[in-house]
């Protein structure tokens, strides 16, 4: 039997470097040809992109959850005040977000279609595991400034 361990690594993706949390079996983590990026690690990576690239900037949220059909990522933004932020910043989050999920959804023959596998900045490919990514330029429901954002439309 191959006995996995958990290993965090520095993952050069998008020009920065994140830290993540892969199974290795065993091998020689620098020789492994390919990483799996789940849907926690996606989700780790966008919050680690917002407060590189942001820091503190502005409010967010970042949630992966897993179903029977696949899993998803929601991330929210906004400003302290519960405004929408800079739409060319939430323009480059969403890039980055959706850069991180396996594929899209073909309405047209009603299936699920997959991406080829991307790559690292130094070349090694990497798996996207997570189906659906959603990214709100809107408060949190419920949080906070959703509710200073609603106090101030009244």
């Amino acid at each position: 039997t191959i006995k996995l361990k958990r290993m965090l690594i520095k993952l050069k993706y998008y020009g920065m470097e994140f830290n993540i949390d892969v199974n290795i079996d065993g091998t020689n983590p620098k020789l492994k040809k390919s990483i799996d990026i789940t849907r926690v690690n996606a989700a780790k990576m966008i919050r680690q992109f917002i407060k590189q690239k942001y820091p503190k900037q502005f409010k967010s949220w970042v949630k992966s959850e897993s179903y029977s059909g696949g899993s998803s990522i929601n991330v929210n933004l906004c400003n302290f005040d519960g405004t929408p932020i800079d739409e060319a910043i939430y323009d480059e989050i969403e890039t980055f977000s959706k850069s991180l999920k396996a594929g899209w959804f073909n309405g047209m023959i009603d299936s699920y279609e997959y991406n080829e596998s991307s790559k690292s900045d130094i070349g090694t490919l990497i798996n996207m595991y997570t189906k659906f990514v959603f990214v709100s330029n809107e408060a949190l429901w419920g949080s906070k400034e959703y509710e200073i954002r609603k106090q101030a439309e009244a």
